[in-house]
Parts: structure tokens; sequence; C-alpha cells
């Protein structure tokens, strides 16, 4: 009798170890899911971060690209189109970095394809170009 309530006590305690194992993995697969949830929160934040960027550098490059109108452009721009975005941050990197190293992408832009003098591309395409290789060449990896 001894023997049968040790061993139903030890089969009560693998039971109450395997539901204890198949928490932690449940655990486990819940913050791999909340992690993914940040990564996808993070790209879409970013996209949106690019696009605010673009539509500024697009804006104050047809308005004649006076410096001491892009702090307005871009907030007013944050305020229109990424109203809800809590950190800004990376638009103002982006935009800054374009304009602070733009005769550098300028100067590539224009070895790259010769037959196009920089004001005959199209003000989108030439700030997309801006915009791709100030990220490809100078933006942070993180």
């Amino acid at each position: 009798m001894l023997l049968a309530g040790a061993i139903l006590i030890f089969i009560t305690s693998i039971g109450s170890f395997l539901k204890f194992i198949k928490f932690i993995k449940f655990l486990k697969l819940l913050y791999k899911l909340y992690k993914l949830y940040e990564l996808l929160t993070q790209m879409a934040s970013r996209h949106l971060s690019r696009s605010v960027a673009m539509q500024s550098l697009y804006e104050w490059d047809f308005r004649g690209r006076k410096e001491e109108m892009l702090s307005e452009i871009v907030e007013r721009n944050i305020a229109e189109f990424a109203a809800g975005m809590e950190d800004t941050t990376f638009i103002h990197d982006l935009v800054n970095g374009v304009i602070e190293h733009i005769s550098e992408l300028d100067k590539i832009i224009e070895k790259a394809a010769p037959q196009w003098p920089l004001e005959q591309i199209a003000i989108v395409d030439r700030n997309v170009l801006r915009l791709g290789l100030y990220e490809l060449l100078f933006g942070k990896r993180d």
C-alpha cells in the first residue's frame, strides 16, 4: 500500500513537472511572438519614417532647396503623415544625413549617370536616389 502511494505521488509529480515544462515552452513561444511583433512594428515605423523623409526632401528640393525651410517642412510632414509616431528621430536622422552629405551623394549620382545631369533627373527620382545612397553609405546599422 505504501508503495502504491509512493508511485501515485511520483506519477502526480511527473504530471506536474510535464505541465510545468509545457508552460515554459508556451512562455518561450509567447516571447518569440512578442519579438516578432516588435520587429514588424519597427519595420512599419521605419517604412513610414522613410516616406516622411522622402516627402520632406522632395518638398524642400521643389521649393528651391532653402535650408532654413527644411525644419519647418519636416515638422509639418511629421504632423500630417506620422501624427501618431512617438519617436521621430529616424526621420530627422535621414533628412539631416542626406543634407549633410548631399554634395557627396550628388557626385555619386552624376558619376553613375553621366548622360543625365542632376537637374534633369525628376525631383522624386533624385531624392529617392539620395535617400537610398545615404542609407547604404552613411546610415546607422542597428
